[in-house]
């Protein structure tokens, strides 16, 4: 299912670009903007409206697990999520929790809205690999 609701013309960005469109939900969803640091005006979005790392340090970091089960176990539709690979303490992307679903065993499913590939799907699904992140933290970003 794509997520075409956001536009790409309203990007800086036009392709992989997660934070606009996390951005763009949160704005959607009636947090203010929060200028200078966080928002998007006539001149653009800011770093923070635009950077993974920078959306993840503004809002900030709720709780975080290189444990995907664990980390799977902590979610609920409206959370905004984010991944660190290589473990360097900067978040590199971001998406956002549409639904949570049932216990798979390894963990607990859930659906992900994402710009980057232009879906919403299931992380039990072929095109979906959050769950496949070794080497990287799994983010719950402050809602």
């Amino acid at each position: 299912m794509p997520c075409n609701r956001i536009r790409a013309t309203d990007t800086i960005y036009k392709d992989n670009d997660c934070t606009n469109f996390a951005s763009q939900i949160r704005r959607a969803g009636g947090e203010p903007f929060h200028l200078p640091a966080w928002g998007y005006a006539s001149g653009g979005g800011t770093t923070a409206w635009v950077n993974a790392n920078a959306f993840s340090k503004f809002f900030g970091w709720k709780s975080w697990t290189s444990d995907h089960r664990k980390f799977s176990t902590w979610l609920a539709p409206g959370y905004f999520i984010g991944l660190d690979h290589g473990i360097d303490g900067s978040c590199d992307h971001i998406g956002f929790v549409v639904a949570t679903g049932s216990d798979r065993g390894n963990y607990r499913d859930y659906q992900v809205a994402q710009h980057s590939k232009n879906y919403v799907d299931w992380v039990s699904s072929n095109q979906n690999t959050w769950e496949w992140q070794p080497g990287s933290l799994y983010i719950r970003i402050n809602s």
